[in-house]
């Protein structure tokens, strides 16, 4: 997303709904299922919370302080012959934390 703040207008789609999860949150949460000796199973690890691809790109610009002329859009708006789903949202049993503290350490450490 931040390549591509130089744009004249970003348009985001805003109906599909996720879970956005840093690569660091997800190797942390396969050490602790580990170290803790979670139960054998099947986890969903990902960020806690939900949000739309729209609202993600937001909370990147204004982490980074960035004034992008951003606009939300439908999916039909971005024709694929990949079907994306409109809601895939997992339970992660708050094993990860929430998307939005991610972001922002992510982006405390990229702006370094």
């Amino acid at each position: 997303m931040i390549s591509l703040a130089n744009k004249p207008e970003l348009k985001v789609v805003n109906d599909q709904i996720g879970c956005p999860t840093w690569t660091v949150d997800l190797s942390n949460g396969i050490v602790k299922l580990i170290k803790e000796k979670y139960p054998y199973g099947i986890y969903h690890l990902c960020g806690s919370g939900q949000t739309s691809w729209y609202e993600f790109a937001k909370e990147i610009f204004s982490l980074c302080k960035l004034n992008v002329n951003l606009r939300p859009c439908n999916t039909e708006d971005f024709p694929s012959p990949a079907k994306r789903p409109v809601y895939s949202v997992l339970e992660n049993n708050n094993i990860l934390r929430d998307w939005k503290k991610a972001l922002k350490e992510y982006i405390e450490l990229r702006c370094e």
